[in-house]
């Protein structure tokens, strides 16, 4: 299912979708068990779709691809994020100084919670450790590469599972996260098992919906991000069937424009979008008069905040590139 351009559809459905849980599980009041819902499979999606886009390239094209679409995007948000605080410290009983972002850059992982200054950063380095990683058992072990980060990420949830052990660079996540990784690459080359009846893939979204809820109220909350799983072979099961569920709604979708392009800028919403909530928080207080403890209360906000991050930052999308930053 492409598009004129080349582009991926359900692919493309699969981002927006990622993305969207991603900013309404950060959004305020979401708790309890509509958050350890979303947290059950939202950041194994990521890794699924990042492996959707893997191809076999010469150690030099890896190495260019990870630069011009990781590792430059990685710093530039670094840089991002201590503009803010240099205004935000202000405003924010929490100071944040340049040698706090280069001690999160050389760590690069939640070590003593080295990226609370910008907490989704931690997906950056985590992603490069993992293509890295990738790379390394696509070259070893070529056509057994499946079967061997299946050991491989179930060997390390099971160790660091709630372990105070962390390991530099987010390459504990990527060892967990290894297997969801090449599923994405094995569907993305074996697309066949969608169904060609659409009402048999509502049934299996629908199927896995049910699963999912069932399971996350079973597991309760994980988190990828501090590699806490909680029972670790619910995670993993209820992870890969989360990942079928939105699959599926992704090829139920059809096009979509609007997924479309956040999909393609997905990296923007990501590291972005928690400035926007902080920004809402201030309005809401100095210009409202309303208290802070009044959004954590209500789901209404929680709407409010992920539609209204997702304008703020499309807007200064369409300013970037007006400007010519096209760069990523």
């Amino acid at each position: 299912m492409t598009k004129n351009n080349g582009r991926v559809l359900w692919l493309d459905n699969l981002k927006a979708f990622g993305i969207i849980l991603v900013v309404l599980g950060h959004a305020p009041s979401i708790d309890g068990y509509f958050a350890n819902f979303i947290y059950s499979f939202h950041m194994p999606l990521f890794f699924f779709a990042a492996g959707c886009t893997y191809k076999k390239k010469t150690l030099k094209l890896h190495f260019n691809s990870l630069i011009t679409n990781l590792f430059l995007p990685y710093v530039f948000f670094l840089v991002i994020s201590y503009v803010y605080w240099l205004v935000a410290n202000d405003y924010s009983p929490i100071k944040i100084h340049l040698h706090d972002i280069i001690n999160a850059f050389l760590f690069g992982s939640s070590i003593d919670n080295n990226f609370y200054f910008n907490p989704p950063m931690w997906f950056f380095s985590a992603l490069i450790s993992l293509k890295v990683l990738a790379i390394i058992v696509e070259k070893t072990f070529k056509d057994n590469r499946l079967i061997v980060s299946f050991i491989v990420s179930v060997t390390a949830i099971t160790v660091l599972n709630n372990s105070e052990m962390r390991l530099p660079q987010g390459v504990d996540i990527a060892l967990t996260s290894l297997f969801f990784y090449f599923i994405g690459e094995w569907v993305f080359d074996n697309n066949s098992f969608v169904f060609s009846e659409n009402w048999k893939n509502y049934l299996v979204t629908l199927l896995c919906f049910a699963l999912v809820l069932l399971l996350s109220l079973i597991n309760g909350r994980v988190d990828v991000n501090t590699l806490n799983f909680s029972n670790e072979a619910i995670y993993l099961v209820n992870a890969i069937i989360g990942i079928l569920m939105v699959f599926y709604l992704s090829q139920i979708c059809g096009e979509v424009r609007t997924f479309n392009y956040i999909a393609k800028n997905t990296i923007w919403y990501f590291p972005l979008h928690g400035f926007v909530f902080a920004l809402f928080t201030l309005v809401l207080i100095k210009v409202f008069d309303i208290d802070k403890s009044i959004k954590d209360d209500n789901l209404l906000f929680s709407v409010i905040y992920t539609i209204g991050a997702f304008l703020v930052i499309s807007a200064c999308v369409k300013i970037k590139n007006k400007i010519g930053f096209r760069y990523f």
